[in-house]
C-alpha cells in the first residue's frame, strides 16, 4: 500500500493569549481503532500515558507548536509509532524558515511507500518553496 497526500492548514496565536496548543498530528490508523481516552495536550490525540510503548498498529506525523520537556523545540515535525516522547524520526522547522504557528497558510505532503516501508514529510509556507523535512 502506497498513499499520498497533502493538506494546508493555518495557526494562528489567540489574541492576548500567553503561548499556543500542543499541535496537531495526520494518523494512519485501522478504522476500528478509536483515540485512546486521556490522549489530548501533549499526546495530540495518537496515544496516552498508558499506552506510550505499546504497538497502537498506527503511524502518526506529528507538528508540534509546543515545547514539551521531551520535545526538540516547539516547531517541529515528527514520526511516531509507539511513543510521544521517542519518535522515529524528528526535525526542527526553525532551520527551514517555516514557523508552524506561523497565522501564514503552510502545506504539509506526506508520501509513504509501504512496499519499501518509506516515508517522506514535506513542509512548506507560502513564502518558501517544500522542504523535505523527514525521509
Amino acid at each position: 500500500m502506497s498513499i499520498d497526500t497533502s493538506f494546508t492548514f493555518r495557526i494562528s496565536q489567540y489574541p492576548n493569549s500567553a503561548g499556543s496548543g500542543d499541535g496537531m498530528a495526520f494518523i494512519f490508523a485501522p478504522d476500528s481503532l478509536p483515540s485512546t481516552t486521556f490522549s489530548s495536550g501533549s499526546f495530540l490525540g495518537i496515544m496516552d500515558k498508558y499506552s506510550q510503548g505499546n504497538d497502537m498498529h498506527q503511524l502518526a506525523v506529528e507538528l508540534d507548536t509546543f515545547k514539551n520537556d521531551f520535545d526538540v523545540d516547539g516547531n517541529h515535525v515528527a514520526i511516531d509509532t509507539t511513543s510521544i516522547s521517542q519518535p522515529v524520526a524528528v526535525e526542527s522547522l526553525n532551520s527551514t524558515s517555516v514557523d508552524l504557528k506561523s497565522g501564514k497558510n503552510i502545506t504539509v505532503i506526506i508520501q509513504y511507500n509501504g512496499w519499501q516501508n518509506l516515508i517522506y514529510v514535506n513542509v512548506r509556507d507560502t513564502d518558501h518553496p517544500p522542504k523535505n523535512v523527514i525521509k
